[in-house]
C-alpha cells in the first residue's frame, strides 16, 4: 500500500477506520503510518478529534499532489502495457537473401493470417558472427544464419542442413555440354559464386573440395540470389543449396549436373535470447521448424 493511494483514501471516506477496512489493513498500522509520513514532512496534514476528521492546509496540498501522482502512475502504467502489447506484435528478424526469399513468405503470411495485429521488420544479409554478437541480441528477435553459428550466449536450434549441388543453364550446358566428373568440371567449365566468410567454420568444409580442385570463378559476387539470375543467363556453373535454385529448377531454367563430389550440408539454424523471445516469435520459429523440416 503505497502512502499517497493510503492518504487520499481517508481523505475520501474522512475516516481512519473505514480506510483500514477498505484497504484490509488495521487503523493502528493506518495511524502510524500517517504519524510517520507527518515526521517526515515535519508538519501536520490532519485536524483529529474523536469524531471529527480535517486537512491543515498542508494537508489540503498533499491530497491534490497525491491525486496527480496517482493518476500519473496509472497513465505511466497504462502506456508501458500498450507500447509492450505494440511491441509484441512486432516481429524482428535478421537473415540472408536467400533466406529471406526461400522461407519467410509463406511463414510471415501465415503469422499474419493468425495475428492481423502483427507487423514484421526484415533485415536482410546482416549475418556475419560480429554483426550478430555486437548489434543483433538487443535488436532482433530472430536470427536465422546459414553456416555454422558463431560462439555467443543466444540459444541456437538447428533448422536444417540443406544439400549444396552443381547447377548450369540448359544454354550453357548446350554450348560447353555435360561435365563427366569433376575433374571434367574444372578443366573445361567456369563458374560464378559468392565470396564467403572464412571466420564461418562450415565454409571451410564446404570450399576444401573447390580448392582441391582449384576452380576459378568467371564471377565473385556477395549477393547470393544474384547468382541465379547469372547463372541462368548462362555465366557459367552455380554451387548453391537447393534452397536457393528451387524456382528456377522448376521452372526448367537450370538443371542439375550428374557430378559425383562431396560436398557438406549448408547448416541454417535459428538464434535468439530464450529470455527476451515473444510469443509471436516463438510461433515463427515453429513454422520454421516444419517448413524446414525436409531438410533435417
Amino acid at each position: 500500500m503505497d502512502i499517497y493511494h493510503l492518504f487520499t483514501t481517508i481523505v475520501e471516506l474522512g475516516s481512519f477506520n473505514k480506510a483500514a477496512e477498505k484497504l484490509g489493513t488495521t487503523q493502528p498500522t493506518v495511524s502510524k503510518k500517517i504519524d510517520k509520513l507527518e515526521a517526515q514532512l515535519d508538519t501536520h496534514l490532519f485536524r483529529r478529534s474523536t469524531r471529527h476528521l480535517m486537512l491543515t492546509s498542508a494537508g489540503e496540498q498533499f491530497y491534490e499532489r497525491s491525486k496527480e501522482i496517482i493518476n500519473l502512475v496509472d497513465l505511466t502504467e497504462k502506456e508501458v502495457r500498450r507500447v509492450a502489447s505494440d511491441d509484441d506484435n512486432i516481429l524482428r528478424i535478421a537473415t540472408s537473401a536467400s533466406i529471406a526469399d526461400a522461407f519467410l513468405p509463406d511463414v510471415l503470411s501465415e503469422l499474419k493470417k493468425r495475428h492481423p495485429d502483427a507487423s514484421f521488420r526484415l533485415e536482410v544479409d546482416a549475418t556475419t558472427p560480429e554483426y550478430y554478437q555486437r548489434e543483433f541480441q538487443l535488436k532482433y528477435d530472430l536470427f536465422i544464419r546459414q553456416g555454422e553459428g558463431a560462439e555467443s550466449n543466444m540459444s541456437s536450434r538447428r533448422l536444417a542442413n540443406i544439400p549444396l549441388r552443381y547447377y548450369a543453364s540448359p544454354g550453357y550446358l548446350e554450348e560447353f555440354g555435360h561435365p563427366e566428373d569433376i575433374d571434367d568440371l574444372q578443366s573445361n567449365h567456369r563458374f560464378v559464386g559468392t565470396r564467403m566468410n572464412r571466420s564461418n567454420r562450415w565454409v571451410e568444409k564446404m570450399s576444401a573440395p573447390a580448392e582441391h580442385y582449384q576452380i576459378e570463378h568467371t564471377l565473385l559476387t556477395n549477393h547470393s540470389t544474384s547468382l541465379v539470375s547469372h547463372a541462368e543467363a548462362g555465366l557459367g556453373v552455380i554451387l548453391a543449396p537447393e534452397h536457393l535454385v528451387k524456382k528456377a529448377v522448376a521452372r526448367e531454367t537450370l538443371l542439375k549436373l550428374d557430378v559425383d563430389v562431396d560436398i557438406a550440408p549448408m547448416p541454417v539454424s535459428a538464434l535468439y535470447r530464450r529470455e527476451y523471445i515473444t510469443p509471436l516469435a516463438r510461433e515463427c520459429l515453429d513454422l520454421l521448424i516444419d517448413r524446414m523440416a525436409e531438410y533435417l
